[in-house]
């Protein structure tokens, strides 16, 4: 289902998720905090997310991004602080 346009902070991690999530956090204007943790997103999905105007605080599984996609992540989101997670399991 949808996310309601209010929600400020989503934290998903350990969960089957893959980009399929995006497009429905793409519309979110509140949105703020993501933190994808150990999920199946990758770096070509999440840039869905660049040039939001309302994230401040990206957190990314280490294995599905790369050095090209972090690059392009933190030009487009300048006021955003982009975490990448080294997979500890």
């Amino acid at each position: 289902g949808d996310f309601p346009e209010s929600l400020t902070s989503l934290v998903v991690v350990g969960a089957e998720l893959d980009d399929s999530i995006f497009p429905l956090l793409a519309d979110l204007p509140n949105l703020r905090e993501l933190n994808l943790s150990r999920t199946n997103v990758t770096g070509q999905g999440v840039m869905v997310l660049a040039g939001s105007a309302s994230l401040r605080e990206l957190t990314l599984p280490e294995l599905s991004i790369s050095l090209d996609e972090i690059s392009r992540l933190e030009k487009s989101l300048p006021l955003c602080s982009l975490r990448i997670r080294v997979r500890d399991w």
